[in-house]
């Protein structure tokens, strides 16, 4: 179980987490570095500063929609990633050079059971599914 408590740094504050990324394959080493949580995104951005810290290798190229309906041509990369003691060895992750910020979208939080509580400001994974 990990338990993070919400960004301040947001208004309003807003579900984060800290993350380890690595390269696919190897351990998630480098971390923790803040990431906030994303219902509403599908996949999980990472920037390109990171990615060329792991040494990520790039797989393909695609296209990213935003809310907004604008869309953009981005890297696609694997990457291993860890939420405290839980691993993913293999993730496909979207690159953003225009940010710092890490995005985790559905398709890593729908692996895990977790809990947004609101009025303590606090989330919690509670295990990996």
């Amino acid at each position: 179980m990990s338990v993070f408590e919400y960004s301040s740094g947001y208004h309003p504050a807003a579900p984060v987490c800290e993350i380890y990324l690595g390269r696919a394959g190897q351990p998630a080493t480098i971390g923790p570095l803040p990431a906030l949580l994303d219902t509403g995104s599908d996949m999980t951005i990472i920037p390109t500063t990171y990615l060329r810290q792991i040494q990520a290798k790039r797989i393909s190229r695609g296209q990213a929609r935003s809310i907004w309906g604008d869309t953009r041509t981005v890297g696609i990369y694997m990457v291993s990633f860890a939420l405290h003691d839980l691993q993913i060895s293999t993730l496909q992750v979207l690159e953003d050079h225009r940010t710092d910020e890490i995005v985790i979208g559905r398709f890593v939080l729908n692996r895990f059971k977790i809990m947004l509580d609101g009025p303590s400001a606090m989330t919690e994974f509670m295990e990996m599914i």
